[in-house]
């Protein structure tokens, strides 16, 4: 190559040229040279001028990237002289205004105003850049079409080596999209403000560490009393640490819990389950009202536990009580028994049962306001209730008790049977005027398929009916006698809930209303309540032989009390029955599906750890196995008296169990009745 020029350059062909050289040391380095032929002494030579111009070169090629950087840029770069007149834009600034380059060349940027900004703006502007400094703002700038777009910008003044202002450049930044985006943003946050200032419930959101990232003004009267806002860290809402919360909002659970006397349920839920920063809504709402106003129903849940704790305890008193009562008993029944040492366990028994009544007594205290369902006698229960009424009556009212039963047991919780007859009966009062007749009847009704009222099953029956000779219910009045706060009567004498507590009171106890009423006549209500079998009562003492005697079959005893189910084999083996034995109803299982045949009878107690008695009759049954079972409890929940009725309703022993009931049921059981 440099041969070639070389040869040029001798014909007169090329003077100047450039390329590079290689020095020894093997550095390379840019050079221009001029070259040309030189006549000396009547002989051609070819002289050479060769300038090392790397360094040239070099700021060439970083002069032509700059050239090229600003011309490429995404962003608008312009110069102006110090009049203010562009003298340079580059590419972009046309493109986004629509100015072409030659328009623009020689105008003052004052031709992209939209007139947004005031005239103090622009004299903040060019008195900081004037004054050598940079300025940095935003513009709201007209394009030639006349849209308007927005800009940050960064204006400063070019100097020379000596500081002095030679030029004005600006570099902006189309943040169009941008500010777009962010009124987008800022349209929906507002959106969602109004949402959740519309909400009737607190809505506070936090991150992972239960750090308050927002909330309405709702939430923030709600958690006053806390004292955080916005930026805290929540660690608690009342007893419920945020953990705890945070835990639940994956599942959506609900919880309760009290802050400064009121009553919040709290609803977690999160935001994101797949990101990695995860954020949780809750829910806020004060339902402290709604306790207030379902005072009632809230009492029976308070109570819930409590009842469930006196029942274990009832359990374990019945299960003492029954091995003193079986073994008394059987002492009772002992041929040629002193006087004394008859007169002795007489008085061992009539403790026994006092003692078995005041437990029930504090059973029925710690459940009083709530559905505390056993198996209860109407007619005992109904009669003392009526002698109560008898005497709380007006004496121009008379109380009649027809009762057409010799025993009639109910599921239910006395204290409401009772709370639904005195409703009944003052109603009956407040319908008499003068002189008047309210009547209880009590009957006892085998339904097949024609029952009185759709929604009753056939089977066992009982009912109450309550008769007035009032002045009826009209018709128009009839379809809403069981509404909430629907009364006929004035303001000072009924709040309209007496007869809906009745209609929701037999609901709750799977039973049914009938109401039949002649205007001028009276006016007649009739509860029916499911009918169960059980056997109790207490009987006088008499000898082994006169009660039923088994033949040697085998009875499968299955209790989890060592002394209840030793008191029981041997009331058995004296009752010539063969015993076989077991804690618990897994254990009873387990024996049956070994040997299908090994019992001709299970006599379970209900309540068992691992499996109760229930339970066993299910799996028993599941296994095809037709085995009959009697029960003994001291108490049972309504659950298990629903699937007992399922299967039939077999015998239901109540603790302390009676020799002669015992006897009785499991002769009645082995189908020798």
């Amino acid at each position: 190559k440099v041969d070639t020029a070389m040869h040029e350059a001798l014909l007169e062909k090329q003077r100047h040229f450039y390329f590079q050289h290689k020095l020894a040391n093997g550095e390379k380095r840019d050079v221009e040279v001029y070259s040309g032929p030189v006549m000396i002494a009547d002989k051609q030579f070819l002289f050479a001028i060769v300038h090392d111009i790397s360094e040239r070169r070099a700021a060439e090629t970083q002069l032509a990237r700059l050239a090229a950087v600003i011309e490429q840029a995404a962003e608008s770069i312009l110069i102006t002289d110090l009049a203010g007149n562009m003298i340079y834009t580059n590419p972009y600034v046309s493109q986004l205004t629509g100015y072409s380059k030659e328009e623009l060349y020689g105008r003052n940027p004052r031709i992209f105003r939209s007139g947004y900004h005031d005239k103090e703006f622009y004299e903040v502007l060019w008195g900081t850049i004037r004054a050598g400094h940079t300025w940095t703002g935003s513009f709201i700038n007209k394009k030639k079409d006349g849209s308007v777009y927005y800009e940050e910008a960064v204006i400063f003044p070019i100097k020379d080596s000596a500081g002095n202002l030679m030029n004005y450049a600006a570099v902006k930044r189309n943040v169009t999209e941008k500010i777009g985006l962010l009124e987008k943003i800022r349209r929906q946050a507002q959106a969602l403000e109004d949402v959740l200032a519309a909400v009737p419930e607190g809505v506070v959101v936090v991150d992972g560490n239960g750090r308050i990232l927002n909330q309405n003004q709702t939430a923030q009267e709600l958690l006053s009393p806390l004292g955080v806002s916005v930026g805290d860290v929540l660690q608690k809402i009342g007893d419920v640490p945020m953990t705890t919360l945070l835990k639940n909002s994956q599942q959506g659970e609900t919880v309760e819990t009290e802050v400064n006397g009121r009553i919040y349920q709290l609803l977690p839920q999160r935001m994101e389950p797949d990101a990695t920063n995860r954020h949780s809504v809750i829910l806020i709402r004060d339902i402290t009202e709604a306790h207030e106003q379902q005072l009632h129903q809230q009492e029976q849940a308070k109570l819930a536990a409590v009842g469930q704790l006196a029942a274990g305890i009832a359990h374990d008193f019945n299960n003492i009580m029954a091995v003193i009562t079986l073994y008394t008993q059987l002492s009772q029944r002992q041929p040629d028994l002193p006087e004394k040492i008859k007169e002795r366990l007489t008085v061992i028994e009539e403790q026994s049962a006092r003692a078995t009544e005041l437990i029930q007594q504090i059973l029925d205290f710690s459940r009083r306001n709530v559905l505390n369902f056993a198996p209860l006698n109407l007619v005992p229960f109904i009669k003392e209730q009526v002698k109560l009424l008898q005497r709380t009556m007006p004496e121009s009212i008379s109380i009649v008790l027809e009762n057409n039963l010799q025993q009639g047991y109910i599921t239910a919780d006395p204290t409401r049977i009772q709370q639904v007859l005195l409703n009944l009966c003052l109603n009956a009062r407040d319908a008499i005027e003068g002189y008047g007749e309210i009547k209880i009847r009590l009957d006892k009704h085998e339904f097949t398929d024609n029952t009185p009222l759709p929604e009753m099953s056939p089977g066992l029956w009982f009912s109450i009916a309550v008769t007035d000779s009032g002045h009826g219910i009209s018709s128009d009045v009839m379809p809403h006698i069981f509404e909430p706060f629907f009364t006929t009567k004035p303001r000072e004498k009924g709040t309209g809930l007496g007869l809906a507590q009745v209609h929701g009171i037999v609901m709750q106890h799977n039973g049914t209303v009938q109401v039949a009423s002649e205007v001028g006549k009276g006016t007649t209500f009739t509860l029916y309540f499911p009918g169960i079998e059980v056997t109790n009562g207490h009987k006088q003492a008499g000898a082994l032989e006169d009660v039923p005697q088994g033949d040697g079959e085998v009875i499968l005893v299955v209790e989890d009390d060592e002394k209840i189910r030793t008191a029981v084999t041997d009331t058995l083996e004296i009752l010539n029955y063969r015993v076989i034995k077991a804690g618990d109803g897994m254990s009873a299982l387990s024996m049956l599906k070994k040997d299908p045949h090994a019992a001709n009878l299970v006599l379970s107690d209900v309540v068992m750890p691992y499996m109760g008695g229930v339970e066993l009759l299910t799996a028993v049954r599941k296994h095809g196995l037709d085995i009959p079972f009697v029960f003994m409890t001291g108490y049972v929940l309504q659950e298990r008296l629903e699937i007992l009725k399922s299967y039939g309703s077999p015998p239901l022993l109540s603790k302390p169990l009676q020799i002669d009931e015992l006897a009785a049921a499991l002769h009645n059981a082995l189908g020798k009745g």
